[in-house]
């Protein structure tokens, strides 16, 4: 959801479509597990730095599955325990 929010035209959606079918990228669904655990990471991080629901909802997935988050924002997450997230720059 994060993704397409950032796409500004069809062409971008498109585009990503098709990135995220060709990389073979998984959807995983919110569940019950996922929202207490995004509720817990905003209720000891919204104030203190900032956390955002959309981040909170997607480092609480990768805690659950245990995988790695791929992020152009690293400083959204780099103070959360135990998250394991690999960087990217877009060029």
């Amino acid at each position: 959801m994060e993704i397409i929010q950032g796409v500004r035209n069809k062409e971008e959606l498109n585009k990503l479509k098709k990135d995220l079918k060709q990389w073979s990228t998984e959807i995983i669904q919110i569940n019950e597990t996922i929202s207490k655990k995004a509720i817990n990471l905003m209720e000891e991080y919204k104030l203190s730095h900032g956390l955002e629901l959309g981040d909170a909802i997607i480092a609480s997935t990768a805690l659950e599955y245990d995988e790695p988050l791929i992020t152009g924002n690293t400083k959204h997450y780099e103070y959360i325990p135990d998250i394991k997230f690999f960087s990217f720059k877009i060029s």
